[in-house]
């Protein structure tokens, strides 16, 4: 197999089995499935949920429906799709081994495990072309949750699988983009959260080197947040993790009021830096993504329950606390921006200037003609036609 992209699932020997067919052309039923609880591979994981696994909660909810009811299917489908998520994270992990996909391809050709992404809603591995369209009629999508019209579901997707790829390569990279930051309380705050570092890796594993700043600009702006929220809880040894909570939700609202500066101006809620705001806005929704991958590795509900019921929080009531005034005064600062003209001694000299360029190549083209004497008279006739027309 190639090796694959460095972007995305950092697997050399990871295979794909794909559909298999007789001599008659007929599709041989041998995909086996992971069990959520053991670990083991078998072609009737429902069979060996209920020999196996019956004193177990979720198979006890499942039995309880009748076998020919809909609620059982489902929720034995839901522990099919939880006990794969887990045997190809440690697939990944390992770098060797077998992945299973919801669907598996029909020709060898198309066997290629980096073009399989989890369903952040059901985690069953789609093929990343068609994830837009399965995450928009996912069954097990929750009702409560506003579907944005626009959505990074490979985004999200990726997330779910950090930190089960391999990590050392943007380590070392992110050691960097530390290294570089401005010594003080806001770079500690950063290097010692294990999140904000998290998140970091994220952006490294988006954008590369080339946007060292930008990395370094968004974890200083959580770390930010975190100081705030510390502060205001009397907790200094707290987490970013640990307000990622629901009944935390209204402390973080509060802090990032705090450190955008919301204040009543005449009745009217005014910010004073809104992109700031809308900002940490984004961040938190991948914190929000990441915990819910650690929470679905650890087997932890109580902490994936906590980070779906924040997301819905986000949803539904982010949007008139914080980024409703943050975009008014956005736009406000926008429309009353004084705008400088220049002055007419300047545009003087700049014409002069223009002028005597364009005749000084023209001369030169007509001595011996050359492509950047060329290219400068075709920037300088250009920037002279633009004055005018201004």
């Amino acid at each position: 197999m190639e090796n694959l992209s460095q972007t995305t699932l950092f697997i050399i020997s990871v295979s794909l089995r794909c559909a298999q067919r007789n001599e008659n052309k007929t599709r041989i039923y041998d995909k086996r499935q992971a069990c959520y609880y053991c670990g083991k591979l078998f072609t009737k994981i429902a069979r060996h949920y209920e020999q196996k696994h019956e004193s177990e909660r979720e198979v006890r909810i499942a039995l309880s429906f009748n076998k020919v009811s809909p609620n059982r299917k489902k929720h034995l489908e839901k522990l099919r799709l939880l006990g794969n998520y887990h045997h190809n994270l440690t697939v990944l992990e390992v770098g060797k081994g077998e992945l299973i996909v919801s669907r598996r391809p029909s020709t060898t050709k198309r066997c290629n495990p980096n073009d399989f992404l989890p369903c952040e809603h059901c985690l069953g591995f789609i093929r990343r072309q068609e994830l837009w369209r399965h995450v928009k009629s996912c069954k097990f999508k929750s009702e409560n949750i506003e579907t944005p019209k626009y959505q990074k579901v490979q985004e999200k997707s990726k997330l779910l699988l950090y930190p089960a790829i391999s990590t050392d390569t943007r380590t070392t990279r992110l050691s960097k983009i530390l290294a570089t930051m401005k010594s003080d309380e806001v770079s500690i705050a950063a290097r010692n959260d294990w999140l904000i570092k998290e998140i970091g890796v994220v952006l490294v594993e988006k954008y590369g080197e080339k946007q060292n700043s930008l990395i370094s600009q968004k974890m200083r702006e959580l770390s930010r947040l975190l100081l705030q929220l510390r502060e205001t809880d009397a907790s200094p040894n707290s987490s970013l993790s640990d307000f990622i909570k629901p009944g935390r939700f209204d402390d973080v609202v509060s802090a990032v009021k705090s450190i955008s500066k919301f204040q009543f101006d005449k009745g009217v809620q005014d910010v004073a830096t809104p992109s700031l705001s809308l900002k940490i806005g984004h961040s938190l929704k991948k914190c929000v993504n990441i915990l819910r991958g650690h929470a679905l590795r650890a087997k932890d509900k109580v902490l994936e329950e906590d980070a779906d019921n924040f997301e819905r929080l986000i949803v539904s009531e982010w949007s008139y606390l914080v980024s409703h005034h943050s975009l008014n005064a956005l736009n406000t600062k926008k429309f009353n921006k004084v705008e400088l003209l220049p002055l007419a001694e300047d545009l003087e000299k700049l014409r002069k200037s223009l002028l005597a360029k364009i005749s000084s190549n023209v001369e030169r083209l007509e001595q011996q003609p050359q492509l950047e004497v060329w290219s400068d008279l075709a920037q300088a006739t250009l920037a002279r036609l633009v004055i005018f027309n201004k």
